[in-house]
């Protein structure tokens, strides 16, 4: 009981200034904890957080779940111990208010996309800003995705949120529907999937439906083609319960000075866009090379302002970076010019509010993009900035 005993004192000591949320009993029962608490209501959702050294920072401690306070604002929740401490922590931490679709009320939510989404290589990229990112990326190449993996289902279990980027099949003809001519393996795999991410319910999915289309116009088919996929994959999610997917359409990097390409590519987004009902985010993959992070960014905010219109309604949605970086191809810029972009980046989000509308922003830590060693602390101060937790009046 020893165990059990100081940490009920250090717990009462610790929430007593966490009100109104705060812990009023502490239950030991085999492995486990029961903790019950009260006055959760004034912000719904939150998280259960652990550590077995109370003097870490908050955002060194292990998230364990996100829940919702019910109505009268009472909570009472089941947490495994760990056999191994000697002393074990808990926390609760309100999270900023959210829609149903993830946009926060104010700031942008941190995401990263790194080479591999096992739990390690996510850690160690957590570790270097000594924080959980908000939304994890994952990518699926085409067919292979036909329910949600043990990872996936891991960190979900786990409280985390996940931007996945599906591609039904190599052409997008096949993925169009049987009714359309296309097949019916895709569809039974996109049925497969469904039914998947149906069953994590009520947790959420970001699901992305083949990210850059404009890349493959043409490789994989037309623009009618894309449409059409991306309609067949919603109305399957729709008939098999999976009512808890938001809907994210993901373009390129919009600045002609970094790809000679997308002029070209912006006359196409008009005609790939699956309509303003079957999208819930807008998105697109800004890279700095011959020019700034935030010029490169600006580019393509104001172009998708600007380009928007009843049909095409990009400026009602809330954008998101799914890709972002400082180094691209075969560019591979120095520590002091990732430092630079890092830094540009903290001003336009903390001091400018140059970006208002960009609620995510996901770096890719890969290849040319990938953080040099002398770089990780100026990231890090953007990662831990105010716009970046959340934190209103920034």
């Amino acid at each position: 009981m020893k165990r059990v005993l100081t940490a009920l004192v250090l717990l009462d000591l610790f929430f007593i200034r966490q009100a109104p949320a705060q812990f009023t009993n502490v239950t030991w029962t085999g492995s486990s904890v029961i903790l019950s608490g009260s006055n959760g209501s004034t912000n719904p959702d939150y998280e259960v957080l652990t550590s077995t050294n109370l003097t870490l920072p908050q955002t060194n401690w292990t998230t364990v779940s996100t829940n919702t306070f019910p109505g009268n604002g009472h909570f009472n929740l089941t947490n495994p111990l760990d056999p191994k401490a000697d002393q074990q922590f808990f926390s609760l931490q309100t999270l900023p208010a959210l829609n149903c679709n993830w946009v926060p009320t104010c700031g942008a939510l941190l995401g990263a996309v790194c080479t591999d989404d096992d739990t390690a290589t996510v850690s160690a990229f957590e570790s270097h800003i000594g924080r959980q990112d908000d939304v994890l990326r994952i990518y699926h190449t085409p067919g292979s995705w036909t329910a949600l993996t043990t990872t996936e289902k891991d960190y979900i279990n786990a409280g985390r949120k996940l931007l996945e980027s599906v591609k039904p099949s190599s052409q997008w003809s096949n993925a169009v529907g049987v009714a359309n001519g296309g097949s019916v393996t895709v569809d039974s795999q996109m049925t497969s999937l469904a039914q998947s991410i149906a069953g994590i319910k009520p947790a959420k999915i970001m699901l992305i439906v083949w990210h850059e289309p404009e890349n493959d116009v043409g490789s994989a088919g037309t623009t009618a083609e894309y449409v059409e996929m991306w309609h067949n994959v919603r109305n399957i999610f729709d008939a098999n319960g999976a009512t808890n997917v938001i809907w994210c359409w993901d373009i390129e990097n919009l600045t002609p000075a970094e790809c000679s390409c997308s002029a070209s590519y912006r006359t196409l987004l008009p005609s790939l866009w699956p309509g303003n009902t079957n999208v819930d985010w807008v998105m697109w993959d800004p890279y700095a090379s011959t020019e700034s992070i935030t010029n490169d960014i600006e580019n393509g905010y104001e172009w998708l302002m600007t380009n928007s219109t009843a049909s095409n309604d990009w400026a009602n949605k809330p954008f998101g970076l799914a890709e972002w970086g400082v180094g691209i191809n075969s560019y591979y810029p120095t520590a002091a010019q990732q430092t630079n972009g890092m830094n540009q980046m903290y001003d336009a989000f903390n001091i400018k509010n140059q970006f208002p509308k960009i609620k995510l922003v996901e770096y890719y830590d890969d290849l040319a993009s990938a953080i040099l060693t002398n770089a990780w602390n100026d990231y890090s101060n953007f990662a831990n900035s105010p716009c970046l937790t959340q934190q209103c009046g920034h």
